[in-house]
């Protein structure tokens, strides 16, 4: 393992709600090293390949709400201590359902 990949338990937290408008929102949070350290792991690597995960799913969601009046949202926030120290990552969807 890299020495600068998060050690320790490696906590996934699923959250999925309703609301009023008929958005239905999925934040996914992960108490990992945090983007801007991920970037780093990423461009020290050997073998550099292009993550295209979060392309992949804005895709599919904009294919799955084309037919809707509202259009889907993904929003990406970095979590961080009280000393601006990592805390891991937060990806919320945020999906129509009419």
């Amino acid at each position: 393992m890299d020495s600068l990949q998060k050690k320790g338990e490696k906590i996934i937290d699923l959250h999925i709600s309703k609301d009023k408008q008929d958005f239905i929102h999925i934040a996914i949070s992960d108490n990992g090293v945090g983007r801007v350290m991920a970037d780093k792991i990423k461009r020290n690597k050997v073998l550099k390949r292009k993550s295209v995960g979060i392309d992949i799913t804005k895709e599919r969601l904009a294919n799955f709400s084309k037919d809707l009046q509202n259009t889907f949202d993904v929003e990406i926030v970095d979590l961080y201590d009280e000393n601006q120290e990592p805390l891991g990552t937060k990806v919320i969807l945020h999906i129509p359902t009419v």
